[in-house]
């Protein structure tokens, strides 16, 4: 299951924390972040990064936004899950990002497509 992640920072270097130092870089580049999730890095753009966030059956969308969270502040301009802006708070994140994870789990699961 995934969802789309967009970022617009002006630091060039965000990119690594997300991703993970010591990694070669490029579109498609995987790193496993906390909340049984994996973050795949989309597209690179002079004051953006696009990202797919994939995750299991029952993620922890709370451990997922702590963890966004704690990288992005005080150096992400704008955060936007599959296309919905959001402001850059513990609480707004934990809000979006858990409701987004259980609708998408909700339409697998109706799907038959959950496992």
């Amino acid at each position: 299951m995934l969802l789309k992640l967009d970022v617009g920072t002006p630091d060039p270097w965000l990119v690594f924390d997300l991703i993970g130092e010591g990694r070669s870089l490029g579109t498609g580049t995987i790193a496993r972040i906390p909340g049984r999730a994996r973050l795949q890095l989309a597209e690179i753009g002079d004051a953006a990064l696009g990202f797919v966030l994939f995750f299991q059956l029952g993620a922890a969308g709370s451990v997922i936004a702590d963890w966004l969270y704690e990288t992005l502040k005080d150096r992400a301009t704008t955060v936007a899950i599959d296309g919905v802006e959001v402001p850059i708070r513990r609480r707004s994140l934990h809000r979006l990002l858990s409701e987004r994870i259980q609708q998408v789990e909700l339409a697998a699961v109706q799907a038959g497509m959950a496992f």
